[in-house]
């Protein structure tokens, strides 16, 4: 089951981190790589991993990778609704077999992926002829960093694409130039984590408060959310990136305005 899959999954994890700390002279892990089966769903591996005590003080997420067969990917979207699910999770995806695509058919890929997921990096390719180095470099956060606030920003909020064809995956991109309220905004992402109409996949943000002179950086997968501070300065403005099933967008635009804070002169 998968349940006894995350299970070895994590055992495995406790055993290797124990064995490299009573070894001698032994080097650190740079980077543990965790392959999925080909209709698994990232999400709870990964949730199942950050729950961890143990194995959150030890590891962090850099980043999902998704390989994409650029010629068969609308039609396996439309049929398999796992594949949905590993687009939703990806930070970056390869779109792989591009030489097997004309031009056209490429930016049709393109548009119905980020349908599912509008921030994550894609990477055209044939013959899986990528860069490991730079592949392994990937995190998390560099998609949100590079989000497009000229296109988002309308007002103090806006919310971009919802999926019709990809089993009801879709996302919420929300922008806004005032300040959150911290606590507001864990009451409303925990509110929706817990909705049993709404299946959550991904949560990335980067927002401003007043409490803290740093970026607020939120992060959820599945079940799952943490904040934590950012090294650099202060944002200009706060972004936020929902991406899963049953997203209410109205309900989710007005929860997002009810988060931000006012100054009235």
């Amino acid at each position: 089951t998968r349940c006894t899959v995350r299970s070895d999954l994590n055992a495995t994890l406790h055993q290797l981190l124990i064995r490299r700390r009573q070894a001698v002279d032994a080097l650190a892990f740079e980077r543990i790589l965790i392959e999925a089966s080909g209709l698994a769903s990232p999400g709870p591996t990964v949730q199942s991993i950050l729950a961890d005590p143990f194995l959150s003080s030890q590891l962090s997420w850099d980043a999902g990778v998704a390989l994409v067969h650029a010629q068969h990917m609308v039609r396996q979207l439309r049929e398999y609704p796992e594949a949905s699910e590993q687009i939703a999770y990806a930070d970056h995806i390869v779109l792989n077999h591009c030489d097997r695509c004309s031009a056209k058919d490429l930016d049709g890929v393109e548009t119905v992926v980020r349908s599912c997921n509008p921030n994550a990096a894609i990477q055209r390719t044939s013959h899986a002829q990528v860069d490991v180095a730079s592949l392994l470099a990937t995190r998390t956060w560099d998609t949100i960093w590079g989000f497009d606030r000229d296109a988002a920003r309308l007002g103090d909020a806006v919310i971009t694409s919802v999926a019709t064809h990809t089993h009801g995956v879709g996302a919420l991109s929300l922008h806004s130039e005032q300040p959150v309220d911290l606590d507001r905004l864990q009451e409303w992402l925990r509110g929706i984590m817990d909705d049993p109409n709404i299946d959550i996949m991904r949560i990335k943000g980067i927002v401003r408060c007043p409490q803290y002179a740093e970026s607020v950086i939120v992060q959820g997968v599945y079940q799952w959310f943490d904040m934590r501070l950012a090294d650099d300065g202060e944002p200009q403005d706060s972004i936020l990136v929902v991406i899963g099933r049953g997203l209410q967008r109205e309900a989710m635009r007005q929860s997002w305005v009810n988060c931000q804070i006012t100054h009235k002169g």
